[in-house]
């Protein structure tokens, strides 16, 4: 049980990621295409730019973090995560099991290139069951949860009924989302389009019942009566989120219902970051790298709240947010979020040395990069690799060793004078 809530934190940790560094990554170029396989009739649909989020890393000098997890999924599937996949797509239905507090059906669609004999191969070299459906094998990873390769396009990972209702999209051609009149119109709308982070729900009648009783029980959650429907997108410097109402007449009596709902969030905000300035934090109960996530959020959600905008437009109500001048301090929330979570996973705590190691893989990435642009160069220093932007900042030692590049034969060589030179494999990913 355990396990479970903690892949839940570290995915929900994820996604947080995905839409902060898609607000500064370039916008997507066309409607994603995986929503062209989300079968029309579903309740909401998600769409993350995992190209956006890999690159992001890779000038953040965090994707060593990320390595560990590649590899893992690597090893099970022969699936690279970090090269393989391009965009990323949920699908979800039966919303309403939230009201139980139970999960919706779904299913993730990975988008990229995929070799799918190799995908089944390693599977089947596994010993795992599997059924097959529309000349596809569908392989059980869990109770009702199958993995399957139908082409080298996508990779699907779900429900089975979800799983299968795609499958047979992708068979006979039939209408997905993008015929649906409400998903059509969200993706068509300017502050929507080509964005690198799309959500997009339809609320089912029980729990839009359920959210107009608790706005009439309690006047803070006012603004999500007679809410019908939410979208939020993130990317090309901005964020927004949407609520369409059951009138225009909800629509405009929600500005000034959005506008205190926000106002006492930020001042509940302000209240929280100046009290966990000034208390002392009882080092036993919570690490010190998670007060830093939670310290840095804070600080860019205060910084954000000067740019929000809130207007009604018909029956829609939007919120946006400008981003612009915020590249700082999202990579600052992202770096912390990075320490906090990610480079954590598989439950162990990094030495120095283990994150030393992971520091000179970064640069010997960014190495490699500066290599391939300046075939000449017969000596590279620290600041060349920034200069040229093969990566944004120069990681520090944790013991404060120095970092060393060597060139010898076109090919790089990374010291720390603290410890040593980086091996094939760092002690983070060869511990795992």
């Amino acid at each position: 049980m355990s396990s479970k809530i903690s892949a839940k934190k570290i995915l929900t940790c994820l996604m947080a990621a995905f839409i902060f560094s898609a607000l500064f990554a370039g916008p997507l170029q066309a409607a994603p295409d995986a929503f062209r396989v989300c079968p029309k009739g579903s309740e909401a649909i998600i769409y993350l730019n995992v190209k956006a989020l890999t690159k992001f890393l890779q000038s953040e000098g965090l994707s060593s973090g990320m390595n560990v997890t590649a590899d893992r999924i690597k090893t099970l599937t022969t699936v690279d995560i970090l090269k393989d996949v391009s965009g990323f797509a949920t699908v979800l239905n039966g919303m309403v099991n939230y009201k139980s507090n139970k999960n919706p059906d779904g299913a993730f669609i990975f988008e990229g290139y995929f070799r799918t004999s190799e995908i089944e191969k390693k599977l089947m070299a596994q010993k795992i069951k599997f059924e097959e459906f529309q000349k596809t094998k569908l392989f059980t990873t869990d109770d009702d949860i199958v993995l399957c390769a139908p082409s080298e396009k996508y990779l699907l990972y779900g429900n089975s009924a979800q799983v299968k209702k795609i499958l047979a999209l992708l068979s006979t051609k039939g209408d997905d989302v993008l015929k649906d009149e409400f998903f059509a119109a969200e993706l068509a709308l300017p502050e929507f389009s080509d964005q690198n982070f799309i959500a997009s729900v339809k609320l089912p009648d029980e729990l839009v019942k359920a959210a107009n009783v608790l706005a009439k029980a309690s006047p803070d959650q006012a603004l999500f009566e007679n809410v019908r429907c939410f979208s939020v997108a993130a990317g090309k410097g901005i964020f927004v989120m949407k609520y369409k109402y059951a009138s225009n007449a909800d629509a405009a009596g929600a500005v000034k219902k959005a506008t205190d709902f926000f106002e006492n969030g930020f001042t509940q905000l302000a209240a929280n970051n100046k009290k966990l300035g000034e208390s002392e934090i009882d080092k036993t109960k919570v690490t010190m790298e998670r007060v830093s996530f939670v310290r840095s959020g804070l600080k860019l959600l205060l910084k954000m709240r000067p740019s929000m905008k809130i207007e009604a437009k018909g029956d829609s109500l939007f919120i946006r947010f400008s981003v612009e001048q915020l590249e700082k301090d999202i990579s600052g929330f992202f770096a912390a979020l990075h320490t906090a979570f990610i480079a954590p996973i598989g439950n162990r705590a990094l030495s120095p040395a283990d994150i030393c190691a992971d520091n000179m893989k970064a640069i010997d990435n960014a190495a490699l990069a500066y290599l391939a642009a300046n075939k000449n160069a017969i000596k590279i220093a620290p600041a060349d690799l920034v200069k040229n932007g093969c990566i944004k900042q120069m990681p520090a030692c944790p013991e404060n060793g120095e970092y060393r590049i060597t060139v010898k034969n076109g090919n790089a060589g990374i010291e720390c004078t603290k410890h040593g030179a980086l091996k094939t494999k760092s002690p983070a990913e060869t511990n795992q």
